[in-house]
């Protein structure tokens, strides 16, 4: 079972099978996958693009139920918040709520609406599909690694924080991994990110610098996969590890393009 800060995990479960329920709303669509049949079957009449104190929000207009984006988002990020919007009538649903009752104040719900959000945007079944295409089965240990998570993240149109988490801890596709993600932040490269499997559900802080030695900067620097043997200590994560890092373009805010680096550690 999933836990979703003080949510109930049985509650948390139930709204995600109601989002897994929703698969035949992508018949004949290829990724990135739209979701105009699900904003038509909850009754969303338009989703329009906005100047915004926020990534989005569902409002009445006209007797018309319609979802703005922030107008200011990277790509990515607006259609993970449209499929957010789309999480709140889900979670409203399966709580019994009004379709269209609002609960943004609410951070439970809000992480809960963006884990429904990655699972509409990149249902299970679509996932572990386009992992096939290579044809390779898909529970061989090394399936995962920096250019799947990369490729894919591109593939379904969202970000690589997104495809790692979905990868890693929701389908629990790479169990003796973890994903990181890097930025440049205040002189340093540090930890903006980290995902493990479900077994290993223990808290990675996050802004931990990355050795001045480490592959983690060369793959900041240059192209390519980076692959080494490191000391690491990150909390809990203490001990030698293979590192493979790949350094990618990313736009955490409109207009900025900067370079993040994805690293996977496995203890060696």
């Amino acid at each position: 079972m999933r836990s979703t800060m003080g949510l109930d995990c049985n509650f948390v479960e139930q709204c995600v099978e109601a989002a897994r329920s929703l698969r035949w709303a992508y018949q004949d669509e290829k990724p990135p996958f739209s979701l105009k049949r699900l904003l038509k079957h909850f009754g969303v009449a338009d989703v329009r693009l906005r100047l915004l104190d926020r990534d989005a929000r569902l409002i009445l207009s006209d007797q018309r139920i319609l979802i703005e984006v922030n107008s200011l988002s990277p790509v990515a990020r607006r259609r993970l918040s449209m499929a957010h919007e789309i999480a709140h009538i889900i979670l409203n649903e399966v709580a019994g709520r009004d379709r269209y009752a609002v609960s943004h104040s609410d951070p439970s719900e809000e992480a809960l609406c963006n884990l429904l959000g990655a699972h509409l945007l990149c249902p299970d079944w679509a996932i572990l599909d386009y992992l096939k295409q290579d044809g390779s089965p898909v529970e061989r240990q090394n399936i995962v690694r920096c250019r799947t998570i990369l490729s894919a993240a591109d593939y379904f149109g969202v970000s690589v924080t997104v495809m790692a988490r979905r990868m890693l801890l929701d389908l629990d596709l790479a169990p003796t991994k973890v994903a990181t993600i890097w930025r440049y932040r205040d002189g340093a490269l540090r930890v903006s990110s980290a995902w493990t499997a479900p077994r290993e559900q223990r808290v990675i802080p996050l802004d931990k610098n990355a050795p001045l030695t480490s592959v983690l900067l060369k793959a900041y620097e240059s192209e390519g996969v980076h692959c080494g043997t490191e000391q690491l200590t990150f909390g809990w994560l203490k001990g030698a590890f293979a590192v493979e890092a790949e350094g990618f373009r990313s736009s955490p805010t409109a207009g900025i393009m900067t370079r993040a680096v994805l690293a996977l550690l496995t203890p060696s």
